[in-house]
């Protein structure tokens, strides 16, 4: 992105600067394509907007960007010394965005329109966790006991913190969904042994029933066996002699 040229015209097709397109689409091309003379001559045309783009992969409008007056030598010069920088005509290369645009892309990903947002929310979260998952002390303190203050540049390892709570309170949640699991297992496995229980003492109470009744009728028998074998106190008649 870094030394590359867009051109956009309000009149199409275009010819000028030996350049030339016919569709109302920005035309783009490297700035090493031009000198000083015919960069001037696009500059000077008022149909004609010459945007430059940088290293954050963004189009800024040149002219805006240059102290006037503007010559074609200053812009030879200007020319030449983007092409120190860049590589050879022909090769491509992956444009690697700074540590900021990249923190600023996940931050805007993530719905915080700004690092402050995202610190205060952190923070927010953060406070919310502690209380799950126990103490957890992410900012550092220096010598004198107040905490170092967050930059924008460490909002990456906020996230990161962030994510590492997450998955804590996550691990806690499904240890704690286990331990409930279990606990409604041992609750059900007693209450069917309460069941068992209470079935196994009314056959006990039936069984004790059962042998009362039993033992009545025995004590009966044996009365009833007493009294058969006593001799009875009533004497026997004499015989009587015949006539």
């Amino acid at each position: 992105m870094r030394g590359q040229l867009l051109l956009a015209s309000a009149r199409t097709p275009y010819m000028r600067a030996g350049l030339s397109w016919a569709t109302r689409d920005a035309l783009r091309l490297d700035i090493r394509e031009l000198d000083g003379a015919r960069m001037l001559e696009l500059l000077g045309d008022p149909v004609v907007t010459v945007s430059i783009g940088g290293s954050d992969g963004e189009f800024k409008p040149l002219a805006s960007m240059l102290i006037q007056p503007v010559t074609a030598d200053v812009l030879q010069l200007m020319i030449d010394s983007l092409a120190e920088g860049l590589p050879p005509l022909g090769v491509e290369i992956e444009e690697t965005p700074d540590e900021a645009a990249v923190i600023m892309t996940l931050l805007r990903e993530a719905g915080w329109r700004s690092a402050e947002d995202a610190i205060t929310e952190v923070a927010k979260l953060r406070a919310e966790l502690k209380t799950l998952n126990g103490p957890f002390e992410l900012s550092r303190e220096n010598p004198g006991g107040d905490p170092v203050l967050v930059s924008y540049a460490t909002v990456g390892l906020l996230l990161e913190a962030h994510l590492a709570l997450l998955v804590e309170a996550d691990d806690h949640k499904r240890t704690r969904s286990t331990l409930d699991a279990r606990i409604a297992a041992l609750t059900e496995a007693g209450d069917a042994l309460s069941d068992q229980v209470a079935t196994a003492m009314g056959e006990r109470d039936a069984l004790a029933v059962e042998r009362d009744t039993l033992k009545e009728r025995v004590d009966e028998l044996e009365a009833a066996a007493a009294k058969a074998a006593t001799p009875s106190s009533k004497k026997p008649k004499p015989p009587v002699a015949p006539a």
